[in-house]
């Protein structure tokens, strides 16, 4: 898997670079899956209100995510905390 994960503090980044849209969704949307299970078997709390996407590259692609029912906002730009 190409995928990376990103973490400070109370911030994770699931990110991947493919060329393939379809290999790249299911890959990150995987990921997700897999990350939000460990947060809960781990007493962690998500809040998928507060999640968010972001596309990088030219792709008229529409990538849709969803967690435990909530659908994952498409953000042009994404602010990051930076140790």
């Amino acid at each position: 898997m190409r995928y990376k994960l990103n973490a400070y503090a109370d911030d994770q980044q699931l990110y991947s670079p493919d060329s393939d849209h379809v290999a790249l969704y299911n890959t990150l949307n995987y990921e997700l899956c897999i990350a939000v299970d460990w947060f809960k078997h781990n007493g962690l709390m998500v809040n998928p209100d507060k999640f968010q996407s972001m596309a990088l590259g030219n792709t008229d692609q529409e990538f849709s995510f969803v967690v435990n029912g909530t659908h994952i906002k498409k953000r042009d730009d994404i602010d990051l905390l930076i140790c």
